[in-house]
């Protein structure tokens, strides 16, 4: 880094490499209207700015919620789907995909992030609704990741936040 250390003097602060633009864009309490074509724009100019600082920085798109909470939310396998330019054929959790057109354009990452909570669900138990991503719809989003990898797209996937209810539902 070349930023001094506020509490060590003559120090510097360590150089930060990886970078996240934004969180839950699928939720329009971050990014409003929740679309694709609303997110690549702003990921791309961010991924263009972080790498024109240092190549070597590692951009991480998103961080997608783990389901559509509202109306005006966006399911967060279909807007990865989109965001890798990839179309589904059949529900999500058949794990059929191909290849398809970039409506908002190809997005720039270096990892895609999501945030695969289980909400009350067991261990195991799949969103009820087809989209939603529980940690047990994570193998979905790996063959989409697969797929992308494939076609040069993106490297790999991270989950920066999961979780899991520790107490069972009464009853």
């Amino acid at each position: 880094g070349h930023f001094d250390d506020p509490l060590q003097a003559g120090a510097v602060l360590p150089r930060v490499r990886f970078w996240q633009a934004w969180n839950e864009p699928t939720l329009p309490i971050f990014l409003s209207p929740s679309k694709v074509e609303h997110y690549v724009p702003l990921l791309n100019g961010f991924y263009d700015a972080v790498k024109s600082v240092a190549y070597t920085n590692f951009v991480i798109a998103a961080g997608l919620a783990p389901v559509k909470s509202s109306r005006t939310a966006a399911y967060p396998l279909r807007f990865a789907a989109e965001m890798l330019c990839l179309k589904r054929r059949g529900r999500f959790s058949e794990h059929r995909f191909r290849g398809g057109r970039c409506a908002a354009g190809r997005a720039r990452f270096d990892a895609l992030s999501i945030h695969p909570y289980s909400l009350g669900a067991k261990p195991g138990q799949s969103a009820a609704i087809d989209g939603n991503v529980f940690i047990a719809n994570v193998p979905t989003l790996a063959k989409m990741l697969r797929l992308a990898a494939l076609r040069g797209q993106v490297r790999i996937t991270s989950a920066t936040q999961a979780g899991r209810d520790t107490l069972e539902p009464d009853g």
